[in-house]
């Protein structure tokens, strides 16, 4: 562990938890699309999004989380349902996979604070990375959910 004072570990935190949190949203943009396609949902889709609903609540909230997409100007907006084509809702559903995913780095990513922090400093950073990125993949999640139970819909009609 690096040994610092309390103000130059606060700096640190300060500065470094936006870096990750951009570089990592940055980088999952990169990624191609096609690596979060294809993602397996379970075949009880519809009572996995009725417990989201009941155990987190949910749709009271989610809508209420910033959109990664317009924080660093790219990406694919998930805020409304646009369009109900297939090719729309595979594009969405890959999408919410991909942020899941920059959401778990996120918080995996917690990691590096253990280098210049006491053990307080440690749990108050996993708290943070918890608290900031667990909302944001209960969405994602539920979203992805919902992609897929509106692609077997849409499929069933045609």
């Amino acid at each position: 562990m690096i040994e610092l004072s309390t103000p130059w570990i606060l700096a640190l935190n300060l500065v470094t938890w936006p870096i990750l949190q951009l570089g990592w949203s940055y980088l999952f943009q990169q990624m191609p699309l096609h690596w979060f396609e294809g993602s397996v949902l379970p075949t009880n889709a519809s009572q996995v999004c009725r417990w989201y609903e009941k155990v987190f609540f949910v749709r009271s909230w989610k809508d209420k989380l910033p959109e990664g997409a317009t924080i660093l100007g790219q990406g694919f907006a998930k805020a409304t349902l646009i369009d109900r084509s297939h090719s729309y809702l595979e594009r969405y559903r890959s999408e919410c996979l991909r942020g899941e995913r920059a959401h778990w780095t996120m918080i995996g990513s917690t990691g590096i604070f253990v280098l210049w922090n006491p053990l307080w400093a440690i749990l108050v950073m996993v708290g943070y990375a918890l608290v900031s990125n667990l909302p944001c993949i209960i969405s994602l999640h539920y979203n992805r959910l919902r992609m897929g139970r509106l692609l077997k819909k849409y499929s069933k009609i045609k």
